[in-house]
């Protein structure tokens, strides 16, 4: 069975990178446009660790667009007697998709108009 993922999609808040005794761990939100209805955005919580943690944090800031790899892992764990079930997106690749010059020049037009454009579609 395969068990992959592949996204494109902009980075909604600036990564959070948690360094543990063992690993490092990146904590991010991702923000697509829905392939069933054209004004629906989606927001994504992943994951990311080690190498690929490290690559994201330091290339991948608010605004920025990216090819997202990876697999869904599952769990479960107990909670005031409960067992709750997840799912984390866990991202192993990433690859950029845009220039370079592009993102210096426009990153900051495009957090305004970006804002702007999840504004009106979350709360209109």
């Amino acid at each position: 069975m395969l068990n992959k993922f592949i996204i494109q999609a902009r980075l909604s808040r600036d990564p959070q990178l948690i360094t543990t005794e063992k690993n490092k761990i990146l904590l991010f939100n991702l923000a697509c446009n829905s392939s069933e209805k054209k004004d629906k955005v989606n927001f994504l919580d992943v994951k990311s660790f080690g190498k690929t943690a490290e690559f994201i944090n330091k290339y991948f800031k608010k605004g920025r667009i990216g090819i997202f790899e990876g697999y869904i892992s599952s769990g479960a764990y107990e909670k005031n007697g409960e067992k709750v079930f997840v799912q984390d997106l866990i991202v192993t690749n990433v690859y950029f998709n845009e220039r370079k010059e592009s993102t210096e020049t426009q990153t900051e037009e495009n957090e305004q108009t970006n804002l702007k454009n999840v504004d009106s579609v979350l709360f209109d």
